[in-house]
């Protein structure tokens, strides 16, 4: 080694080869976050990094940002240099990998590329998402291949650096296949393999030679990469000469996996973790971010130089790399305007309502075609020929003020702001018509927007209900504005379809959004990798709290949360004590993507195709979508439309259909037309008093934002009586305070009496004239600031803190990020201003402490929370001013995914119908049986019978197709015609099991005039293999059901030991030499063991004994058989001739049957078939004074001490016990809780954490019959049908599980295995052992 490489021994090199966990959007196997590898780089000496990943560039925002952070805070030098590529998976055709696709023979070459600038990457994400759109998955393996003509194709022009990657590129792979032909000539040199030297020559010059013309000799090198491999050491040795004969330069890389050599255990345990074999020792050992030293190490069997000069054009290559970044403003697509004719029609005010005429005469066609659209809705809209002319001055001066704002923001980025808006209302019009999805009311801040409800982007008149239009948007915020999009969950795939359909296939696309290792997931991986048993895997990652739905990091389970006033786990903690490495593994596992998906609500909208500004790969359900997530897709440009949905909306829509279907309203020809006609919000009824009663007694099901616990006690207290009213009892129940009350019960409290606010304002010291200024913004909500906007509106106030709109929307985002220190930032510049502006210290007290105070955490925006209980006044009108059955209909149809028009709902959550159908059935909502002629797809009203009649669908088992094909052949006479018109027939697809449950259901109650037994005994009889007569094939059937009388007990031993013998291979075949005889087998031999050699010995002819084996005997078959048909002829005819046999038989064969399909009471049936019953609940008979069973209903909603005990030094209540008994209906794993029905309704039954885990678990031990395996030997407890009694409390709406030491109950729950018919219970308390 020369000693001029001071640099180089430092890591002054660039690393060109590395992946990060964006690598596992494909294939699992790195445990190296983006920003630790750049940083990690960094803290070597390095020069740079290149991003290589497993065909995915969608980590190379994450590295951008990163570094353009660390630079500015002088965290990397100003020259380090970040290397955007990719590693691609070479074919020849796609044809040949994937349609003779073979397992281990068939290759995809890898190949590294490397973006020398902005064009180079555009080429990349042009090529990547052309092999994302060939992709394919050979068993688990998804495969994503780049087709050499795709490569040719796309890069040219010198901006892509080619290396040859690892061993499994196909250089690596052709050289290592003639070192073995060379090897194998040296011991023959045979033709042969002088032939095979001379092919596999051939294809590495062709494979170089093709490189060098895409890439050229300057842009193209070879990879050489320091494993201890002996593959890799003699490639690394051939290799070299190879490229010295062609003049091409080496380089050497790590393929980076993990971080250090101390990463490894964590790697090879995550490795271990994933199905299949993986090799983690070989391969993996050595792919980490290596120093020089240890890469010189590593590879001294190769000549200095030629390890100096590959680090140096690591160097070299870092230099060619331009400092490029990928961001790109925002492109609004502009739609093609129709012809239209500006009326003018506010020109007698231009003068007076300068950006009114700036639209007007715009040289740009946006804006004038906006003010056109708002001219048109003004005069579609307001009362034109009525209102006053200061209400229509009014209306001109807010669309000036309105206008100035886009007309500034426009200036100030350089960007149309009326094209956004004109697009989205576009996107609108193509949701409501080709999408046949209903559209929300409006969210979010743009429900303050005037315009836009004149353009029909949002339905709710902003000035009539005091809406301001600074919160969507103000130029002291200069930026593109985000409107958000509600329409029909059932309908989100149609309306991507009808975008695509009109902006163009290539233009929209889903956002993607990456999966991540949490902390459970992150555990069960570990313990997966380090092989802990699955059932105390399950059990330690429960033990994970969780806080508004989502689960504590594993730092705050271990560490606590001062902040978040979370402490450390203690269970969790003696868990890692337990298990050795289990926290190390974890932690290095948690954070990591490991998969990606498609985002709920985020399209990307683009000027032109999207490899312009992006790169495409497919979801796990083949759907294209971006490859990089929403934030680094916004930084790359293209307009991001966030289409979100609301089930409210899918049961206004099925309401309104099956309105139309009984012609309760008229189609008016389209569905936007119908909808304006009987529920736009601009013909609502607003002013009912007897139907917003219904919203204060809860009588509307569902009623949108109030159909929680917290929603209908809100209403029930608030008393709701108006919009005004609707709104802020939609926000106020969202408030918090640390004091004993509420901001929910402060604003009850005034709103009876108003007196009590002003007492509060005069506690303050506030004057009259402070008094007066409040009122403006307080005295309509009862004097408490429920909404973002009238703390925003109050800040504003000159005579309060004089905030501009972006101090003001600092003050909304620190009070929402609950920061200390943001929040003290804040409340200082808030005194500050204040006092500047004379306010005095009484008034700004108030202001903070009282009414900011009450908004920290959450509070929601006034813009958005008009909008959205204007959707609840829709409900209410439809629920009251038609018939109730409609509206319960379509909320049951939609909460129990049921909706037969749902696209996104291709499997039947039983569990879901059955909770949706018991909180019906507790409303006293009637749900009739699936008549098998009337019932439909999904449930449907009945209005005669004021019922709602369950679907075919929601019967467990009865898939799609069956449905379709029971309803194309109705009518049915009775149960025996629908047997003949679709189960007897040739390749029927309704098969036994569909019709076992149809009878369990109740489908055929109405058309057979048999009870429900009887055509379920009948059916289940016709399936039963009855026998007309026996022979001795049915002998193992006559044994099962112990049939055989004693007086045969010796035939029944003659008849095992003949199925003994015969279940061994034989020991000789003698085959048939007779050419006339088609029996090809004359006989077969059998050795017998010692034990049956005794046997025979004892019980059968000597004669027939072939020869031996030592002391063991070889028989005849054919001698063997002759002798034992004898010795059971007596048995064999008394079996063919006793009639009384046949009918036990026949009658153990029906009743196994019977069993396996039937057993239980109708009830049972209907739990199993509808996940409800219609008749009694299984447990109405039960003895409930015998077992303590109290209805949950009656018990006092707040639990009742009956003595008090001490604890630790503290005093604690203890409470009275009951118990509660019903049918499990579904579980929810993250809040710990289950639904039970019982007879009287259903019941939310919350367990703490780790006695969730101990019922919920699946108890399983070691399979003895198939190795490696577990067989389970009990089920969860909390499966739905299961019967359970459980004693505790009730707390609220739930019922608490619990028990003390001097209880009479020994265990909160027990399992309920038996019901007898005196009422008594066979109860199991104790949970079964595992292993």
């Amino acid at each position: 080694m020369s000693n001029d490489i001071t640099d180089i021994t430092n890591n002054a090199i660039a690393y060109l080869h590395n992946h990060s966990d964006s690598s596992n959007l494909r294939l699992l196997d790195c445990t190296v976050k983006v920003k630790d590898l750049i940083d990690r780089v960094a803290q070597m000496g390095s020069i740079g990094v290149a991003i290589t990943d497993h065909e995915s560039l969608s980590s190379h925002i994450t590295a951008i940002t990163h570094v353009k952070k660390q630079k500015e805070n002088n965290k990397l030098p100003k020259d380090f240099k970040l290397i955007l590529g990719n590693e691609i998976y070479l074919v020849d055709s796609l044809e040949e990998v994937k349609d003779n696709y073979q397992s281990g023979i068939t290759k995809f070459y890898h190949f590294i590329l490397l973006a020398k600038d902005k064009e180079g990457h555009r080429q990349l994400r042009e090529l990547s998402s052309l092999a994302w759109n060939n992709s394919f998955f050979t068993g688990k393996m998804e495969r994503v291949p780049t087709i050499k003509t795709d490569l040719e194709k796309i890069i040219k022009g010198g901006h892509v650096i080619g290396s040859t990657a690892c061993l499994g590129g196909q250089l690596p792979c052709l050289t290592l296949k003639l070192i073995d032909a060379e090897k194998q000539f040296k011991l023959n040199n045979s033709h042969k393999n002088q032939q095979r030297i001379q092919f596999y020559k051939v294809q590495i010059h062709k494979f170089i030679t093709w490189c060098l013309q895409i890439f050229g000799k300057e842009n193209f090198f070879i990879e050489l990469q320091p494993s201890l491999m002996q593959d890799q050491i003699d490639f690394n040795t051939r290799i070299v000469d190879i490229a010295k004969a062609y003049g091409i330069g080496t380089i050497i890389t790590t393929d980076t996996h993990y971080l250090s050599e101390e990463d490894r255990s964590v790697h090879e345990a995550f490795l271990k973790s994933k199905e299949g074999d993986r090799e983690v020792l070989d391969f993996y050992n050595s792919t980490y971010l290596m120093t020089v030293k240890e890469i010189i190490s590593n590879m001294d069997y190769l000549n200095t130089r030629v390890i100096e000069d590959s680090l140096r054009n690591t160097i070299k290559i870092s230099s060619m790399i331009e400092d490029y970044d990928l961001y790109h403003p925002v492109v609004v697509p502009r739609i093609n305007i129709p012809e239209f004719k500006l009326q003018h029609r506010f020109k007698a005010y231009y003068d007076k309502l300068p950006y009114i005429k700036k639209f007007a005469y715009s040289q740009d066609e946006q804006n004038r075609y906006y003010l056109y659209l708002v001219e048109n809705g003004v005069y579609e809209k307001e009362p034109i020929n009525t209102m006053s002319t200061k209400y229509f001055e009014s209306i001109l001066s807010r669309i000036n003020m309105e206008l100035g704002e886009l007309y500034n923001i426009s200036n100030a980025i350089n960007t149309t702001l009326s094209s956004y808006y004109i697009t989205v209302r576009e996107i609108i019009n193509i949701i409501w018509n080709k999408g046949d999805s209903l559209v929300g009311v409006g969210r979010g801040s743009v429900g303050g927007w005037q315009t836009a409800y004149y353009l029909d982007i949002i339905q709710i008149n902003p000035m009539q209900w005091g809406l301001p239009h600074w919160r969507h948007l103000s130029s002291e915020r200069p930026e593109l504005p985000d409107i958000d999009i509600d329409s029909q969950q059932s309908k989100r795939q149609q309306i991507l379809y009808a975008l695509q359909d009109y902006f163009g296939k290539y233009r929209v696309v889903n956002i993607c959004t990456f999966g991540t290792e949490g902390s459970r997931s992150a555990l069960l991986t570990a313990c997966r990798g380090l092989g802990i048993d699955i059932d105390e895997a399950s059990s330690i990652a429960s033990l994970v709290p969780t806080t508004r739905g989502s689960n504590w990091s594993l730092s705050d389970c271990v560490y606590g949360d001062v902040e978040k006033d979370r402490k450390p786990v203690i269970e969790l903690i003696n868990k890692f004590k337990e298990h050795e490495r289990l926290q190390e593994v974890a932690f290095g596992i948690e954070g990591l993507i490991n998969k990606r998906s498609i985002h709920a609500s985020g399209v990307y909208v683009f000027p032109d195709h999207y490899v312009n500004y992006n790169a495409t790969m497919k979801a796990p359900n083949g759907q294209i979508i971006t490859q990089y997530d929403m934030e680094s897709s916004d930084y790359m440009g293209g307009l991001k439309v966030d289409l979100l949905t609301i089930k409210a909306l899918d049961k206004i829509r099925l309401t309104l259909d099956s309105l139309i279907e009984d012609q309760h309203i008229q189609w008016q020809g389209s569905l936007k037309s119908t909808y304006d006609k009987y529920i736009h919000p601009d013909v609502l009824n607003y002013d009912n008093k007897k139907m917003w009663s219904l919203l204060e007694t809860n009588d509307i099901i569902d009623l949108f934002q109030f159909d929680t616990d917290v929603g209908s006690a809100s209403a029930q207290a608030i008393k709701p009586k108006n919009l005004i009213e609707m709104a802020t009892a939609n926000s106020v129940m969202r408030l918090s305070s640390e004091g004993t009350e509420q901001p929910i019960d402060t604003y009850v409290k005034y709103k009876n009496d108003i007196s009590l606010w002003y007492k509060e304002m005069r506690d303050y010291n506030l004057s009259e004239t402070e008094i007066k200024i409040l009122e403006k913004y307080l005295l309509e909500v009862y004097g408490v600031a429920d909404t973002q906007e009238v703390v925003m509106e109050m800040s504003m106030d000159k005579n309060i803190a004089n905030f501009t709109v972006k101090q003001a929307n600092i003050l909304r985002k620190s009070i929402a990020k609950k920061k200390q220190d943001l929040i003290q930032q804040t409340k200082d510049l808030f005194y500050k201003k204040g006092r500047e502006c004379g306010t005095s210290d009484n008034l700004l007290h108030y202001v903070w402490d009282v009414q900011i105070s009450r908004q920290l955490g959450y509070s929601f925006s006034k813009n958005h929370t008009f909008p959205y209980s204007c959707i609840g006044l829709q409900e209410m009108n439809l629920a009251y001013y038609y018939p109730r059955i409609y509206w319960n209909t379509a909320c049951l149809t939609v909460n129990a995914g049921a909706d037969e028009n749902n696209q996104n709902n291709k499997n039947t959550d039983y569990g879901k119908i059955a909770k949706a159908i018991g909180e019906m059935q507790s409303r006293n909502v009637k749900i009739a049986l699936p008549n098998i002629n009337i019932a439909k797809f999904a449930f449907s009203p009945d209005l005669n019978n004021n019922r709602i009649i369950f679907g075919l669908k929601g019967i467990s088992d009865i898939g799609d197709d069956v449905v379709n094909e029971i309803i194309k052949h109705r009518p049915y006479k009775d149960f025996n015609d629908f047997l003949n018109k679709v189960v007897n027939i040739k390749d029927s697809i309704v098969k036994q099991n569909h019709v076992i449950q149809l009878i369990k259901a109740g489908a055929f109650d109405e058309i057979d005039s048999r009870p429900r037994e009887n055509i379920m005994k009948n059916y289940v009889y016709s399936i039963s293999d009855q026998k007309t007569k026996l022979n001795m094939q049915n002998f193992p059937s006559l044994l099962r059901y112990n049939l055989i009388p004693e007086k045969f007990a010796l035939q029944i031993r003659f008849f095992n030991f003949r199925k003994y013998i015969y279940s061994h291979k034989p020991y000789k075949i003698i085959k048939n030499t007779n050419p006339n005889v088609k029996k090809k087998i004359d006989d077969k031999l059998y050795l017998l063991d010692n034990i049956s050699t005794e046997f025979y010995i004892q019980h059968f002819d000597e004669q027939n004994i072939i020869d031996y084996v030592e002391t063991n005997i070889i028989i005849s078959a054919k001698a063997f058989d002759k002798e034992y048909n004898d010795k059971i002829e007596e048995m064999k005819k008394w079996i063919m001739s006793d009639q009384t046999l046949l009918k036990q038989l026949n009658f153990n064969l029906f009743k196994d049957e019977w069993d396996k399909h039937a057993k239980g009471t109708i009830s049972k049936w209907e739990m199993d078939s509808l996940s409800f019953y219609y008749h009694e609940h299984e447990l109405q008979n039960v003895d409930t004074s015998k077992y303590g069973i109290v209805d949950f209903f009656s018990l006092p909603q707040d639990p009742v001490p009956v003595e008090w005990y001490t604890y630790k030094g503290n005093k604690k209540p203890k409470f009275k016990i009951d118990r509660i008994a019903g049918t499990v209906l579904d579980k929810n794993k993250y809040k710990h809780t289950v639904s039970l029905l019982t007879t009287n309704g259903v019941v939310d039954v919350k367990f703490y954490r780790g006695a969730f885990n101990h019922y919920d678990k699946q108890i399983s031990v070691v399979n003895p019959n198939k190795k490696g395996s577990k067989k389970v030997i009990e089920k969860s407890w909390f499966a739905r049908g299961n019967k359970l009694l459980i004693a505790g409390f009730r707390r609220d709406k739930q019922f608490i599980p619990r028990v003390y030491y001097d209880t009479i109950y020994n265990h909160t729950v027990a399992l309920i295995t038996n019901i007898e018919e005196n009422g008594g219970l066979t109860l199991r308390s104790e949970r079964k052992e595992g292993e």
